[in-house]
């Protein structure tokens, strides 16, 4: 099992080339709180900087999902 500090940097690293959702998170990096670990990028916990991190939402067909992106 990886560590949440490195789970986090991964995540990190994912989103400065693109986006993320919990669904690809989990099949990528096997992350079931992808929620969580944006709370620790945003808030600073992962390295002591805050990352200006955006959610959208995504509706499509009856169903909706989050979609985390970096703000460059």
């Amino acid at each position: 099992m990886k560590s949440k500090q490195s789970q986090n940097a991964r995540i990190l690293k994912h989103l400065k080339h693109g986006y993320l959702t919990a669904w690809s998170a989990f099949i990528v990096y096997k992350c079931t709180r992808l929620s969580g670990r944006i709370y620790d990028l945003r808030t600073g916990a992962h390295d002591g900087e805050c990352w200006p991190i955006k959610t959208k939402m995504i509706y499509k067909d009856g169903n909706h999902y989050a979609k985390y992106y970096l703000v460059k």
